[in-house]
Formats: C-alpha cells, structure tokens, sequence
C-alpha cells in the first residue's frame, strides 16, 4: 500500500509496527533511515509542492517528530544524482543529512547547512559520498588514480543556534525569523506573459518561502528581501508525435531561462547577502498548441517549485559572520 511503513524485528521475524504514513497531505515514502542506535527511524514523506520529515520510535511505530516543508522533497532535497543514502543521521542522532545536500536539525526542523556543486549547480550532482561524521561530511575528492578524503566542516553551534531561533526572540541578529521583512519584486525583461501577472506570481511564491522560514511580511521595514527577475531565449524543445506505428520530432521551439537576482538589504540600500541563479527546464509538459509561449509557461510554473531549493538564509548575525543555513560549495572533479 502507497505511504505505508512496516517494521520488522532482523532476529525473530515478527512484525514490529504497522503505520500508515499518508494522508496528512502528502503523498508516497521518499526515504527510510535508521538511527545510529537503531531505537528511531527518520522517514521522508513526498507530496506536490509539501513534504514532511517523520521520526518514528522503532519499537513502537509510534511518531515522536514531525516537520513540515512547503516544497516536493525533490525541491528540498535536490541531490537526484548523489549515491549515498537518502537520509544519514549524525553521529550524535541531533540532525538528519538529507540527499548529501542538505542538512537539518531534528529539534526545530530548520535547515542548518546546503552545498553546492561547481560551476553546474542545476541538481546538486556531486554524487561522492558524504558521511557525517563529528565536526562535519567526509567525502571522497580528487582525480581519478588520486583519490583522497575531505572533510566538509560543520560546526556544532548551527544546532544550537537553529534551535535558539525557535524558542528565543530576544536573540540579536541582522536578520533573523520573527523579524518583520518587506519584500519588493521587479520585474525588468520577459519574452511572454505581463510584468503584472509575473509580478504577482513571484510575490505568492517568495511570500511563501519567507513566511515558511519565519518571517513576517509588512510594508516600510528596514530590512527588505528583493527580488530581481529576467527571461532569456535558450534551448529547444522537440515535440513527439506517438502511435502505433511509432513517431518521432514533429516541431521545436525556443525555450526560455529565468534568471533571478535574491538580496537581502537594508531600506538604505546596504547589501546584507545576495545569490543569482538560472532556471531551465530539461522537460517541459504544453497541453493544447506547442508553441514557445507554452513552453515559457510550462518553465514557469515548474520555476515556483525550484525556488525552494535555493539559498535563502533566515539568519545573519549583527556581525555578519555567522549565516544560516550555512552553506558551501565544491568543485567537480
């Protein structure tokens, strides 16, 4: 049955635990992970645009956490290519390592650390395995012939802190959630649609992610998150003809990229963060004519879903020297 968990005990046989896991609007089980004494098991629920993070008492079936993310776990966790487990505990069972992306803390459900791969950040693929271990991810780089291990630090203090930042309004900070934030969106070139209809539509979606990460949103506040959005022509879709007979490319059309500019800035124009990022489609899906403004359409509304998977930090400290999520980035080798 889609979304169900059932537990077994390796020495007798017997069966443990039963639980349904759907039906709090999500859809089907990601991924299964056992902590590191064995006593819980962390489970990924997947649905559209939500999922979940359920830790469950091994004994009993029993749910004794939950977190929830307003994104597909796909765009949470955007490793597609990574080889290692879906999920890995610490060492300590305080956190969860997620598609060797993205890690979170078990106590708040905040994510506390991201990386990258570069140049080609589309889908995070460093598939090397990443194995948290104390003091951060050891992983295997180098050239082949000339392996080595590496260690991806991580500093104990991101749990503490994402934690504090659950229970402790008080806490100084640049930014920080809780904090009123204004938000401006622009947008400058299009190759379809309208300024107001892209406009509005952004708004929605960072509107959403910035209240997810704690925010509240009000007009005139010092601190403003913004959001700068361009299209460029780039690519080509085929459209395939199929039937009994077989078929192939019948037409093709431009695609198009989105291009976004993020900041975080003070309302005296001070930049506090800033990230860039590009969005094409591999895949796109038109109903009705195949045209190149179907195919923009069909980017943007899977563009409202990757949003979710790129940095938005939550917090930065009044010395700008501590952010999270913390992130980092490597190089493909």
């Amino acid at each position: 049955m889609r979304g169900e968990l059932v537990v077994y005990d390796t020495q007798s046989g017997q069966l443990v635990a039963k639980k349904l896991m759907s039906g709090k609007g999500t859809d089907s089980v990601e991924a299964v992970g056992f902590s590191p004494s064995g006593d819980k098991i962390a489970v990924a629920m997947g649905g559209y645009n939500v999922c979940r993070i359920a830790v469950l008492d091994a004994a009993t079936g029993n749910e004794v956490q939950e977190h929830r993310y307003p994104a597909s776990f796909r765009n949470l966790v955007p490793g597609l290519l990574y080889t290692g487990p879906t999920i890995d505990w610490f060492p300590d069972a305080s956190g969860l390592l997620l598609g060797g992306t993205v890690a979170i803390d078990l106590v708040s459900g905040r994510l506390v650390w991201t990386m990258f791969t570069a140049p080609n950040e589309y889908n995070l693929d460093n598939t090397n395995r990443r194995m948290p271990v104390p003091g951060g991810f050891l992983m295997i780089t180098g050239k082949q012939g000339k392996a080595k291990f590496s260690l991806l630090p991580f500093e104990a203090k991101f749990l503490s802190l994402a934690q504090s930042l659950s229970t402790n309004n008080s806490l100084d900070a640049l930014i920080k959630p809780s904090q009123k934030v204004s938000l401006d969106v622009k947008v400058e070139k299009l190759l379809f649609g309208t300024p107001e209809e892209t406009k509005k539509t952004l708004e929605g979606t960072y509107r959403e992610i910035l209240e997810a990460a704690g925010f509240e949103l009000a007009d005139n506040q010092p601190i403003v998150f913004k959001v700068s959005y361009n299209e460029v022509a780039e690519g080509k879709f085929d459209s395939f003809m199929r039937g009994p007979i077989g078929g192939g490319a019948t037409s093709s059309v431009v695609g198009t990229k989105a291009l976004l500019n993020l900041e975080w800035a003070t309302n005296q124009n001070e930049s506090l963060w800033k990230h860039a990022f590009g969005f094409a489609p591999r895949t796109i899906s038109v109903k009705g004519e195949f045209t190149a403004e179907a195919a923009r359409k069909s980017m943007f509304e899977q563009l409202q879903s990757f949003t979710f998977s790129q940095p938005l930090p939550y917090y930065l400290s009044t010395d700008k020297q501590t952010m999270l999520p913390a992130s980092i980035t490597v190089v493909r080798e």
